[in-house]
C-alpha cells in the first residue's frame, strides 16, 4: 500500500531523494529524529506496518510479505536514491532493498538498546554455525546477506542516541551522536532512572493480596482501575527507561509518559543492561520486586514501588529485608533500600 502525502510548496530544484526502511512505526519517533538531518531531501519510507505520514515525506509504503517488498522493489528500482537509510540491518526485508535498490549512500542508526552491547549478533562480522547456517549458505553463493556486522562497515554515517563511550560502534568511522529523542532531560543523552516492569499477570496472585477479597477480571473496572493507578505512579516517577517484563504486554506502557524509552527486551538480560548503563553514570532503579535486583551492582540504589497494591504490608516488606540482609553480605555498610508508599 502506498500513501502519496502531498505538499503545497514544491521547490522548482530536483531535491535529493532518500530512502528509508522503518521495520514498524514504534520506531517513528527514533526516524523522524534523524529524518531532522534530511530536511532539503525527497523522503521514500518503506516499513512493515502502516505508518502515519510526516512532515517532508513524499511517499510511504507499506509492505507485510516477500511477495510485496518484491514487488515494489522492482517498482522502485529505476529510481536513483542518494541516500539509503535504515536501522535494523538483522531484517530480511531490509537485506533485499540493500541488495536490489539503486542509491549512491549508505547511512545508518541506532536500532534500540542493543546499541549497547558489542557482542551482539547484530554486530558479528561472521554468521554462527547454530541458527544462521541458511544465511551462511546464502552468503556463500551469493554473497547475501551480508553479516550484520558488516552492514555498519558499509554505512558512511551513523547516528547514534546513546553514549559514545559504551557504544558498540564506537570505533565506526564517522559516528554522530545525537540528541535523544527524550524530552524534557537535563542532559538528554544520560539514563539516570529506570523502572523494572511486572508480567500481565499482576491481577491473577493468589494469597499474598488484596486480590484475595475481590474479583479481578482482566478488563474489568476493579483491573482498569488498578492499571490508571499503576501508570500514574510510574509516570510520575518519570523514569528515563522502562525495561518490559518478558510476559509483559502493552497494556501499561501504553498508558505510559511519551518521553519515556520502553524496552521490549534484552537478549544479553535487563540486568546486564543496566549495569552496562551504571558504567557510564549512576543510575537509580524502581521495581515492584523483580528478581533481577540481585544481580545488580552493588552500588546502584533500589527503590520499592507496590506498583498495583496487589502486596500486603507484611509480605511485602519481607521481600525488601530479604534483599536488604542480601545487599549487607555484600557490604556491612549498606543502609538499607527504600520503599515509596501511596
Amino acid at each position: 500500500m502506498k500513501i502519496n502525502v502531498k505538499h503545497p510548496e514544491q521547490s522548482l530544484q530536483a531535491k535529493k531523494k532518500l530512502l528509508v526502511f522503518m521495520q514498524a512505526s514504534y520506531y517513528q519517533k527514533k526516524t523522524d529524529r534523524v529524518l531532522e538531518r534530511f530536511n532539503d531531501y525527497e523522503i521514500t519510507i518503506i516499513s512493515r506496518s502502516r505508518v502515519d505520514s510526516t512532515r517532508n515525506v513524499e511517499s510511504i509504503y507499506s509492505a507485510k510479505s516477500v511477495f510485496q517488498i518484491i514487488i515494489l522493489i522492482l517498482k522502485l528500482r529505476k529510481t536513483r536514491f542518494d541516500v539509503l537509510l535504515a536501522a535494523h540491518v538483522d531484517d530480511f526485508f531490509f537485506h533485499l532493498i540493500h541488495k536490489f535498490t539503486n542509491f549512491r549512500e549508505f547511512i545508518t542508526f541506532d536500532e534500540g538498546l542493543r546499541s549497547l552491547y558489542p557482542d551482539n549478533h547484530y554486530f558479528s562480522k561472521n554468521f554462527a554455525d547454530s541458527g544462521q547456517r541458511k544465511h551462511k549458505l546464502l552468503n556463500f553463493l551469493f554473497s547475501f546477506p551480508l553479516p550484520y556486522g558488516r552492514y555498519f562497515d558499509e554505512s558512511s554515517t551513523h547516528y547514534a542516541f546513546f553514549d559514545k563511550k559504551l557504544h558498540a560502534l564506537k570505533d565506526h568511522k564517522n559516528l554522530i551522536l545525537l540528541e535523544s529523542f527524550i524530552e524534557g532531560h537535563k542532559d538528554k543523552n544520560k539514563i539516570e532512572k529506570i523502572f523494572i516492569g511486572t508480567s500481565s499477570l499482576w491481577y491473577t496472585s493468589k494469597g499474598i493480596n488484596f486480590f484475595d477479597q475481590k474479583l479481578v477480571v482482566k478488563g474489568g473496572s476493579l483491573y482498569n482501575q488498578k492499571l490508571l493507578e499503576a501508570a500514574k505512579r510510574i509516570n510520575g516517577l518519570n523514569p528515563d527507561l522502562y525495561l518490559m517484563h518478558p510476559r509483559e504486554g502493552n497494556e501499561l506502557v501504553g498508558l505510559l509518559n511519551k518521553n519515556i524509552i520502553i524496552n521490549k527486551g534484552c537478549l544479553q538480560g535487563n540486568e546486564n543492561l543496566i549495569n552496562t548503563l551504571n558504567n557510564s553514570n549512576k543510575v537509580k532503579v524502581y521495581t515492584e520486586r523483580s528478581g533481577i535486583i540481585f544481580d545488580l551492582d552493588p552500588d546502584i540504589d533500589i527503590i520499592f514501588v507496590n506498583t498495583f497494591d496487589r502486596f500486603n504490608d507484611n509480605y511485602y516488606q519481607e521481600f525488601i529485608d530479604t534483599f536488604n540482609a542480601f545487599r549487607k553480605q555484600q557490604n556491612p555498610k549498606y543502609k538499607g533500600s527504600k520503599k515509596i508508599s501511596y
